[in-house]
């Protein structure tokens, strides 16, 4: 009866462990993915990014800023989301048009 005890406790220690790993991964990963959504709004907002013009990609994204390809994938998904960027599939990502958002313009 005590084996079944210790090993009950011992699945639910594993199955928080496992719950508080799921629910830590948006944290964990979080850093990277803001990373690189701050490097492309600081391109489109000192105008290096026009609207049209294609965004390096996700290959040198990443290289560029030392982070997986997954993460730049995961923020281009966020920006698009947001309407910053257009994902064209197998044909790359592209500003758009941010006359709608708040940018800084030149002086």
């Amino acid at each position: 009866m005590k084996d079944n005890i210790r090993t009950f406790t011992a699945a639910n220690r594993k199955e928080n462990l496992l719950k508080y790993l799921y629910l830590m991964k948006d944290e964990v990963n979080s850093q990277p993915v803001k990373l690189v959504i701050e490097h492309i709004k600081k391109q489109i907002a000192e105008r290096r990014i026009l609207p049209g013009e294609r965004l390096p990609s996700e290959r040198k994204l990443s290289e560029l800023l030392q982070v997986s390809r997954s993460h730049v994938r995961e923020a281009l998904q966020k920006m698009e989301l947001y309407g910053i960027v257009k994902i064209y599939p197998q044909s790359g990502t592209v500003a758009v048009s941010y006359t709608h958002l708040t940018l800084p313009t030149k002086a």
